[in-house]
């Protein structure tokens, strides 16, 4: 037992009293800090120890009322009355019985420690109608508290410090509009109340009656809506506030709110309030059996009918000038859906996944992917980085990649992460607009919808880089023209022995032109390129292109004829192995849709290295 501190207290008292004959004694006792009891015949205390000892039982005085008339005799002190009773006193000593000891003591050891609580202000709670139980009128509220000014605006907020110029204020609590109560969290500190009123209500509306609604069905002021543009917004009767977004497909979700939006025609169907788990709410009156779903119900929120608002974009049709849009603006549909697809059209249905490999590769093991007869895969490292292909090698029969024996990826991120991808072509034979799309043949392999993807392939058939319109011309008229301007060279470049030789990886379109500096040197001029290179009749000429490290054309030496002179100039085009593509994309004002995007991949089946 802890070390006990020496320390006098008060005196010890006792005290008596008769029930039916029996003194029941309540004794306290006392230590006098050396190590003894004060107010009991015997006791000590051991201050280093705890041990406490004490004898209990003690000598009291009881007082009895005794009739001496009838001879009997009362020892003690006594004095007598008038009616012949004595009042005298006893000796008597006290008895050990059933009785209760408590100890109080403090530990010697204890020291005094400083603490520090912090404590999270509670917010002011005002009951703005405490005579009535009426509901509350959005956007009716204004008072005072503590000399600053609040108000609500339909939206369950309170608002104040509100600039009478701009309109903007600060949030400073909420209001319940069903019990009438402003939680506010945002005060005038160390406001002087002295004789002026706490609260003082400027402005409030109640209303007779509980008006509420779970749902609501209106239109637009205005249709077609442009897709994803309708907001709506809701203030519950407890103050809550619900919004709620449509997607593309007119659905609308959100915060304590759910429906749909015909945006043809802009009507609009909502609820108030949110999937909660079914069990446990059988009680409740909204509660349907029926309406379970997966062990969910939709829970309802009553809502206070005049908060509820939208924002929405109409669409509206204007006559366009088809020379100015370059299309006939008659055949562009007026809800904005355009189809992507046309029956006929070739399409790819295509899975791409990520497999990661273990934490550290190992030198001439073999990884699978998962899935066999890929299409197509690569490797990245754990940054996203791709790694050099010499470090293994793929089989997408197999779906597998072996790592290299002499692996060595030196300071590359690992784990490596195989990233895959297989795919079927197939042709479209019917196309709704609802994007159900119908394919001319059953699909090879099964996919799953969750990662599977649709894109449209854009054919172009044989493509090959060539080259078109050479001839030469006798002076630069700075004029890029595909035909002759002018007078023709004396000198000739002889293209049906020596033809310009051009590669599909190599070639770009392009206009170029030979600038002679003299009767042998030139320049190799692009029309978007510039100058690039220079060259002699008597070397043949090669200008590699820095993409592919291939040259845009070979021009041989042996083709220069003779005749040749300063600012003399050879034309001719060349054309890459490409097909041009028209990409147009219009972004219409409204809400950000997540995933809206494209994605471009170009792909060839031959590859012919030289015409």
């Amino acid at each position: 037992m802890p070390e006990i501190s020496s320390r006098t207290f008060s005196e010890s008292s006792s005290s008596a009293s008769s029930y039916e004959g029996n003194i029941v004694v309540a004794k306290t006792a006392t230590d006098d800090g050396a190590g003894n009891f004060l107010g009991v015949q015997y006791g000590a205390i051991n201050y280093a120890t705890g041990l406490l000892t004490f004898k209990p039982t003690d000598v009291i005085v009881r007082n009895t009322w005794t009739d001496s008339t009838g001879g009997t005799s009362v020892g003690g002190n006594a004095e007598s009355s008038s009616s012949g009773n004595t009042w005298s006193s006893t000796a008597v000593n006290d008895a050990w019985g059933a009785s209760v000891v408590r100890v109080r003591y403090r530990k010697d050891t204890g020291t005094p420690a400083v603490r520090q609580d912090t404590m999270d202000p509670q917010p002011m709670v005002i009951n703005l109608t405490p005579r009535n139980a009426e509901t509350i009128v959005p956007g009716s509220v204004g008072f005072w508290f503590a000399g600053w000014y609040y108000e609500d605006r339909s939206d369950g907020l309170l608002w104040t410090n509100i600039n009478t110029v701009t309109d903007v204020g600060t949030v400073a609590g909420v209001i319940n509009y069903q019990s009438g109560l402003a939680t506010i969290g945002w005060w005038n500190a160390g406001y002087n109340f002295t004789g002026q009123q706490a609260v003082r209500i400027a402005t409030l509306l109640t209303a007779y009656g509980e008006w509420a609604a779970e749902r609501a069905f209106f239109r637009t002021a205005g249709s077609p809506l442009r897709p994803a543009s309708l907001f709506v917004q809701a203030t519950a009767e407890d103050g809550t506030l619900m919004t709620g977004t449509a997607d593309a497909n007119g659905n609308i979700t959100g915060t304590w709110m759910r429906g749909s939006v015909q945006q043809e025609m802009g009507v609009v169907r909502v609820e108030f309030g949110q999937m909660v788990t079914a069990a446990g709410n059988e009680a409740e009156p909204w509660y349907s059996e029926s309406a379970v779903v997966g062990g969910m119900i939709w829970r309802p929120k009553s809502t206070i009918p005049a908060t509820i608002r939208y924002n929405a974009v109409v669409l509206a049709n204007l006559p366009l000038n088809a020379d100015i849009l370059g299309i006939d603006p008659v055949r562009l549909p007026t809800d904005g859906r355009v189809p992507i697809y046309r029956p006929a059209d070739v399409v790819v249905l295509h899975s791409t996944l990520t497999t990661t490999l273990p934490e550290t590769a190992a030198a001439a093991a073999t990884y699978s992917a998962g899935r066999t007869s890929l299409s197509d895969l690569w490797v990245l490292d754990a940054e996203g980085a791709a790694v050099d292909t010499s470090h293994y090698v793929a089989d997408l029969a197999a779906g597998t990649i072996t790592m290299a024996a002499d692996l060595d990826l030196g300071a590359t991120p690992q784990p490596l992460v195989i990233r895959h991808r297989i795919e079927e072509l197939n042709l479209l034979s019917d196309v709704q607009i609802n994007g159900q799309l119908t394919l001319t043949t059953p699909l090879g392999r099964a996919f799953d919808a969750s990662d599977a993807w649709l894109s449209s392939a854009l054919l172009f058939g044989d493509l090959q880089a060539r080259v078109t319109n050479l001839f030469d011309q006798n002076t630069w008229t700075s004029v890029w023209s595909n035909a002759l301007i002018g007078t023709q060279a004396t000198g000739q470049f002889n293209d049906i022995d020596f033809p310009v030789e051009v590669f599909n990886e190599g070639a770009v379109s392009e206009r170029w032109r030979i600038n002679f500096t003299s009767s042998t040197a030139f320049q190799v001029i692009g029309e978007n390129l510039g100058v690039i290179a220079t060259g002699t009749t008597s070397a043949d000429l090669q200008v590699s292109n820095t993409l592919t490290g291939l040259p845009y054309f070979t021009l041989r030496a042996a083709g220069w004829g003779a005749g040749w002179a300063a600012g003399n100039q050879l034309r001719f085009n060349t054309i890459g192995a490409t097909a041009p593509i028209w990409i147009a994309r219009t972004v219409l004002p409204g809400a950000t849709l997540s995933g809206d995007s494209i994605d471009l991949q170009l792909r060839g089946d031959v590859d012919a290295e030289e015409s």
